[in-house]
């Protein structure tokens, strides 16, 4: 009967809201381990437990939410495995669609801790898809109020087992989030190495290769400064000693590691050599591609010079005069048209305007000041000034309208 109500209602596409003790008086009979209902029945009930969340959640979440977010906190305290998913779930779209519920959160946070680790463990167990849709600002607000709450000062007792957990799950949480400022030093980073990248090549090709240039000279001197020769001596050393072990003890793995060096190094090695021929191409026809890129761009001019000139034809000038001369008489007469219908609104508005500031004085002096101001005459009020506007919207509009006929 229950499945058949709940059906009707969304096939009907009504408009139904549940308060917070509708849902919850139905949640607990499904979840409550005394409710003496039979297995089939109890089946039927959970199974539309979510049809009736969506006649709670459903409407206006981002304001009624957070009527619901205490209570579900606190049915976190002894509930089966089940109950308490499906409570975590409710939780988290709480979060997620209605922001004052941080606010709420944080103030319960210290009272009920417990709950509010299973919580944190949730969020931190489903992080890849909650932090996509959570605000983040409000997040982040939430985890640095709960990191100061959370962190033990001197003088005080042993911190307990379930605050050292949450401080552990915040500050996680919130070096994963990371600053505001990432984001720019990733993208200063990238501008470096392409400002970089761009110098090189221009450094390259004024001294016509890279062993002649600035960069490379710079490179060629770093490669023979005392310290760096130290490390490679150090690394070459100690890539011999474990070359060597892994020959002797672990020799098929040692071949397959260097099967894949070799053929890793070789790719880069071809992308080196086509980078490099084709920079030296570039280099070395420099002023043969100049001056294809300028025959290109002449030849496209004289294009656009041709078509200029078969549009600007005396035919085509001529029709064009015409046409402008057309356009300029219908701007007079246009002109001519709003300017006397500026004027005639003017005029009228005028009128009204001292019309209507004579009845608004009257009115204030009759219903302010000589009489008393109560509920009902303020109501009377309302629908008089309601009725007055119409009248005046009413006149302007048929004013206009008239004018536009005539003319």
């Amino acid at each position: 009967c229950l499945e058949n109500i709940v059906s009707e209602i969304s096939e009907g596409k009504e408009d139904v809201e549940l308060g917070p003790s509708d849902f919850f008086g139905y949640f607990d009979l499904v979840f409550s381990p005394n409710n003496n209902l039979l297995p089939h029945v109890q089946t039927v009930l959970l199974e539309t437990l979510e049809l009736v969340k969506c006649f709670a959640f459903d409407s206006r979440p981002e304001k009624r939410l957070r009527s619901f977010f205490p209570s579900l906190l606190i049915r976190l305290q002894q509930s089966s495995t089940h109950q308490k998913s499906i409570v975590l779930r409710y939780l988290l779209e709480c979060l997620v669609q209605d922001t004052q519920c941080w606010l709420l959160w944080q103030q319960m946070f210290l009272k009920h801790m417990n709950y509010s680790v299973m919580l944190l463990e949730h969020i931190h167990d489903n992080w890849p898809s909650f932090i996509k849709i959570v605000n983040k600002t409000a997040f982040k607000q939430t985890l640095n109020y709960l990191m100061a709450a959370l962190t033990p000062t001197s003088g005080k007792g042993k911190v307990k087992e379930n605050q050292k957990r949450a401080l552990a799950l915040c500050t996680d949480m919130n070096h994963a989030i990371g600053s505001p400022l990432k984001g720019a030093l990733k993208l200063a980073v990238v501008a470096m190495l392409v400002v970089g990248v761009i110098y090189v090549l221009h450094d390259v090709k004024e001294f016509g290769s890279f062993q002649a240039s600035r960069t490379g000279r710079v490179y060629s001197s770093f490669l023979k400064h005392q310290t760096v020769i130290n490390i490679i001596s150090t690394v070459k050393l100690y890539g011999g000693m474990m070359h060597k072990y892994g020959m002797a003890h672990v020799p098929l793995l040692m071949e397959y590691l260097y099967t894949i060096c070799n053929s890793v190094s070789s790719t880069l090695a071809l992308f080196a050599v086509f980078l490099q021929d084709n920079l030296n191409y570039l280099i070395e026809n420099r002023e043969d591609i100049a001056l294809q890129m300028k025959a290109g761009a002449l030849d496209a001019w004289e294009r656009t010079y041709v078509l200029l000139g078969s549009l600007t034809t005396p035919e085509n000038m001529e029709l064009i005069e015409r046409r402008a001369l057309l356009y300029l008489d219908l701007c007079k007469e246009y002109w001519a048209w709003g300017s006397a219908q500026a004027v005639q609104l003017a005029s009228a508005g005028a009128a009204q305007a001292a019309v209507l500031f004579g009845v608004v004085q009257d009115f204030i002096v009759t219903n302010f000041i000589n009489e008393p101001v109560t509920l009902d005459r303020l109501k009377e009020l309302a629908i008089v000034l309601y009725d007055l506007t119409r009248d005046t919207v009413n006149h302007y509009y048929e004013t206009f309208h008239n004018g536009t006929l005539a003319n």
